[in-house]
This record gives structure tokens, C-alpha cells and sequence, in this order.
């Protein structure tokens, strides 16, 4: 089989309250008693320790046109450029409690491709404010995806054949944070952070579908938005980024209050 994956994952951070602008500020009174200004508050989403109004790259074994992949290949590279997990660490650096959507994005004209890139193994973790502090036990289990299945009670294997490919989670019945296909949201208070880590293989089961000579491409983006945690702001960045939830973001938003996933202390 001569085949290639083109995987760059790039970060786009979008964050603003539904205008796209990064600081918020406070009007500032002009009476004339003392004592009425206000101090803006900022919104700085920061990821994998990189200011995140740029891009970002994590290391995955892409293939060559030498040494191309091949089935039950590890994609995603951790420590030491050694296959394992990639991560991807988003963390709130401004004043203000900011609000986050995040998910794989496809490019490119191979996206069946997307039907044997198997997610193996997902974690998270919340931290609390100090940023140490693991926040999220009582909230979900550590390990999220394990053998390419949901440790708890959510299951988007729509083929039943006993694991999850990153089509699937892509697909629009995928709602297992609310939003389709596979979006993720969350809120942050300052100095909190969440952390992603994931495990991406090439199915071994690949067969001559993706063997295509000159070999298939997909480009495989992983992308942050964030805003203010307000209902308003959020319903705005759902429309400017078009995800796929028509609930209402005080939905969303509500349910972080009652989950404690805010990581408030």
C-alpha cells in the first residue's frame, strides 16, 4: 500500500464577546464624584503555552513518500516524537471567565480518509484556578475514549465495528457535549485550564479503498473559539463560527454552572 496522511494540526483561536475583539472593558463613568472608574477585563485564551491569536503545531507522524503510513500506524507523536498521545491544553490567561468550542476540522478532497483514522484513547483533565489543582474527578472519568470506545455511556460507532473513527465522531449524530458533530465546549475562570489528550491511529484494518496510487490526502485542523461566558456572547460565536446547536447558548451555559466545570476554585 502506497498511501499518505497530510496532518497538521493547527489551532485557530477566535475569542472576543461575538465581535471577535480580545479585551472587554467597562464604561467609565464622567460625573463628577470620585471613585467611578472601571478596570477592563481582558480575555487571553492561551493553548499549549503559545499565545493563541496564532497557529499552532502538534507533532504527527505524517508518513514520506519513502516510509509512507500503513495500517496500525500510531499518527499522533508525544513525548520525544515518540508515538503516543498529542496534547492539547487550553488554558485561560485573561480576567474575565471565558467560554470555549473546540473540535477536529477536515480539509482537503481525501476526507474518506477521515473512515480509518481511528481515535484510540482520549483523556481530560480540568485544573482548577491555581492550575495544578486537578479539578474534574467527580465530573467524568480521566480516561474519555479507551481501545476506541466511550468509557461511559456515549456511543458514535455508527458502522458497529467496534471502534471509533474520526468520521464518526465528525458525523452530525455525534452530540455527546450537545452541539453536533463531535464540538466540545467548556468554560474557564482565570488561571484554569483543560487539558486534551488523544491518540490517533491508522486503522489496521484499512483496506484497498485507501490505496490510492499517488496515495490520499487529509488535512486534519483541531480548532479552539472562545468568548466572554455570557449567554450573548456565546449565542453570537455560535452563529459566527456556524456550529451546529440551536438550543440556545444558555443551554451551554447553564450547564457548566450546575457541572462545576468552570473550575471555580
Amino acid at each position: 500500500m502506497n498511501k499518505k496522511v497530510i496532518i497538521s494540526l493547527v489551532l485557530v483561536a477566535l475569542m472576543g464577546f461575538g465581535t471577535a475583539f480580545a479585551t472587554y472593558a467597562w464604561f467609565t463613568s464622567q460625573a463628577t464624584s470620585t471613585g467611578n472608574t472601571f478596570t477592563a477585563g481582558t480575555l487571553d485564551l492561551n493553548v499549549n503555552e503559545s499565545d493563541a491569536t496564532a497557529s499552532f503545531t502538534i507533532n504527527f507522524n505524517k508518513g514520506t513518500s519513502a516510509n509512507p503510513l500503513q495500517p496500525g500506524d500510531t499518527l499522533t507523536l508525544g513525548e520525544n516524537n515518540q508515538p503516543g498521545y498529542a496534547k492539547v491544553e487550553i488554558k485561560n490567561n485573561g480576567s474575565l471567565d471565558m467560554f470555549y468550542f473546540d473540535n477536529f476540522v477536515l480539509s482537503g478532497e481525501d476526507q474518506q480518509l477521515a473512515e480509518a483514522i481511528i481515535i484510540k484513547n482520549w483523556k481530560n483533565t480540568l485544573y482548577k484556578q491555581d492550575g495544578t489543582t486537578i479539578a474534574n474527578e467527580t465530573i467524568w472519568p480521566d480516561q474519555f475514549i479507551r481501545d476506541a470506545q466511550f468509557v461511559y455511556n456515549v456511543d458514535v460507532d455508527y458502522n458497529d465495528d467496534g471502534q471509533i473513527s474520526l468520521a464518526e465522531w465528525l458525523d452530525v449524530r455525534n452530540t455527546q457535549m450537545g452541539p453536533a458533530n463531535g464540538w466540545d465546549f467548556g468554560a474557564l475562570k482565570p488561571g484554569a485550564k483543560f487539558v486534551q489528550e488523544f491518540e490517533l491511529i491508522f486503522d489496521e484494518d484499512a483496506n484497498d479503498t485507501y490505496n490510492v496510487a499517488g496515495g490520499l490526502e487529509l488535512e486534519v485542523d483541531f480548532k479552539v473559539v472562545a468568548t466572554q461566558n455570557k449567554v450573548g456572547a456565546v449565542d453570537a460565536l455560535i452563529a459566527d463560527e456556524g456550529i451546529p446547536y440551536t438550543a440556545g447558548a444558555a443551554n451551554l451555559v447553564n450547564s457548566l454552572t450546575i457541572t462545576s466545570r468552570l473550575a471555580d476554585q
